[in-house]
């Protein structure tokens, strides 16, 4: 049986997440969603970007959850000068960036931590 596709995934994400929270860590306004996730305007570049960055970072939650995800976004971390994830991934922001990168260094951290 063939695992979720890429919309799926967004999908999940999109109600993992307030769709205040969803759309600003996409930069996107509210009125573009709909046809973001229906598939009739596919996200192009940096939008695109930060969905495959932020569908990993759900993926890597264990369990992967919608209050796990939720949850992870809002916890001050040390490594992040006390700040949330949430608060770095605002506005216009890329993967490679390197809070966006030290984020995704913590997520599998605590991907490795949870499995031991």
């Amino acid at each position: 049986m063939p695992g979720p596709t890429q919309l799926d995934r967004w999908r999940a994400l999109h109600d993992a997440l307030s769709p205040d929270t969803f759309s600003d860590l996409l930069d996107l306004p509210h009125a573009t969603l709909p046809d973001l996730l229906s598939g009739h305007a596919p996200p192009t570049g940096d939008v695109r970007a930060r969905l495959e960055y932020l569908t990993d970072l759900q993926g890597r939650l264990d369990p992967p959850s919608a209050q796990r995800l939720s949850r992870w976004l809002t916890l001050r971390r040390f490594a992040l000068n006390h700040r949330t994830p949430l608060e770095l991934l605002r506005g216009a922001w890329t993967p490679l960036d390197p809070h966006a990168r030290a984020i995704h260094d913590i997520a599998e951290a605590d991907a490795y931590l949870s499995g031991l």
